[in-house]
């Protein structure tokens, strides 16, 4: 509901009864809303896409919320078709009926299709970005095009994504080039057009934000929050306020807390960001790179190791528990829609508490880690070159540009990990919204091995 209120709050502005005169908020999130961002009150925050929103916004205007649940599965479903098409040739795409239906029934991705927000966009640029370098030089122009839009979308929908795709960006491009020896220019090229269109999206949100209400839209103090809460950034404030000056020192008597609640909560003896009024937070969103400076500069070895321990601990949390109604969540989405929509979620297994959400969150961690084992062993087994076959001409991808592909995917799932546990918090969801990649990863090296074994094809059944 928080990615709806902007978008709605838009189209009031622009075809409402008063659009001439500022817009009035629309106050569609409760105050404990599980997406809350902040108050709400007059202030427009950065960190929700409004694009993103806008498809959540049409979706419902259109027909209901399961349009854009729709949206997501085309979209999840065209980057897994174009990656079994690329690494095996159209020639047989039996594979991938099954292919899909086993990473929805048996990986977090059917959640993640189903749940709206953009966290199924993080997988999806990640595999848009190991294609467009990994299979450059032989990728159809409009291939590449659908690629691109899909990375592009990605991008626009959560500043998260940008950040993990310059990050894989770099590795990915070097790896390509120690592999194939050359530089996949057109995946660059496309990469960086998508990178592109995410700045000037972000620069158009601030522009129309900052004319039409005279303030450009704010930004949660996340760096600022994680600091304190690994500890370096606490005893920076402990040693320097309140000479730095900082707004942050004045709220020193209640700090440490963890970042959620340095950012969310608005309880006045724990919240910071989240229980401040208007004036404060912006002080606090545009203070925030003074302070990670003057952190790194105080203890650079604490900051340093305090993150190590995030993104370990990120990367080893991944499950769909998270997924479970709160009584918060319950109330607020009961009170928030309408008609059949709210009648489905009423009727809803995780509503009921009938769904076996834990037993669930089980089997797809331990796929998880079998088709990690399975794609360490493979591995090891390549390296030592054992039951190693060259692949038949024009039927799969070469070694190299295939090597190139499972590296890029498994440096995605890596990469999504240190932005989401460095900059934010480690939560389950996070990595969860990227782990379905790792049973993917492993079906495509079974498929790739099984073509090489009986050329000509790729058959899941014999």
């Amino acid at each position: 509901m928080a990615y709806i209120k902007y978008p709605a709050e838009a189209v009031e502005t622009i075809f409402g009864d008063n659009a001439s005169d500022k817009p009035a908020k629309i106050n569609t999130l409760p105050e404990q809303s599980v997406n809350a961002i902040g108050k709400s009150d007059d202030d427009i925050a950065a960190g929700r896409s409004i694009y993103y929103g806008f498809v959540l916004y049409a979706g419902s205007r259109l027909g209901g919320l399961w349009i854009p649940v729709l949206f997501q599965l085309v979209c999840a479903a065209t980057a897994v078709w174009l990656t079994l098409d690329a690494a095996f040739g159209p020639g047989d795409r039996r594979s991938f009926p099954i292919v899909l239906g086993l990473l929805g029934l048996m990986t977090p991705l059917s959640f993640y299709i189903s749940y709206l927000m953009p966290d199924v966009f993080t997988g999806v640029a990640i595999l848009a970005i190991a294609n467009l370098i990994a299979f450059d030089l032989r990728m159809q122009p409009a291939v590449r095009i659908v690629w691109f839009l899909l990375l592009a979308a990605a991008i626009i929908f959560h500043t998260s994504h940008m950040a993990i795709s310059m990050l894989l960006l770099v590795p990915a491009v070097a790896l390509a080039f120690f592999l194939t020896r050359r530089l996949p220019l057109k995946g660059i090229a496309a990469i960086g057009l998508a990178l592109l269109c995410g700045v000037l999206g972000e620069a158009l949100f601030f522009t129309v934000v900052e004319s039409v209400y005279g303030d450009s839209p704010l930004r949660p103090p996340f760096l600022m929050a994680r600091l304190i809460a690994d500890g370096p950034g606490y005893d920076y404030l402990v040693a320097n306020c309140p000479q730095v000056g900082l707004e942050v020192c004045n709220f020193l008597p209640r700090l440490p807390v963890g970042s959620d609640e340095f950012l969310w909560s608005k309880d006045p003896a724990l919240g910071v960001y989240g229980a401040a009024e208007s004036g404060i937070r912006r002080r606090l969103g545009e203070e925030q790179l003074d302070f990670v400076i003057g952190v790194l500069a105080f203890d650079p070895v604490g900051q340093l190791k305090a993150s190590l321990g995030d993104f370990l601990e990120q990367i080893s949390r991944f499950g769909v528990n998270e997924f479970a109604y709160t009584p918060t969540i319950r109330s607020v989405v009961a009170e928030n829609l309408t008609g059949d929509a709210r009648n489905v979620f009423l009727q809803s297994g995780l509503y009921k508490e009938t769904f076996p959400l834990w037993s669930v969150d089980a089997v797809l961690k331990m796929i998880t880690l079998v088709s990690a084992v399975y794609l360490l062993g493979m591995a090891a087994a390549s390296l030592l070159g054992f039951g190693s076959k060259r692949a038949p001409v024009g039927e799969q991808a070469d070694s190299a540009s295939f090597a190139v592909l499972m590296a890029t995917i498994l440096l995605g799932v890596v990469a999504n990990a240190a932005v989401t546990g460095i900059l934010s918090t480690p939560h389950e969801r996070y990595q969860a919204r990227v782990i379905w990649l790792v049973p993917l990863a492993a079906a495509l090296v079974f498929l790739r091995r099984r073509a090489v074994e009986m050329p000509g094809r790729v058959d899941l059944e014999a």
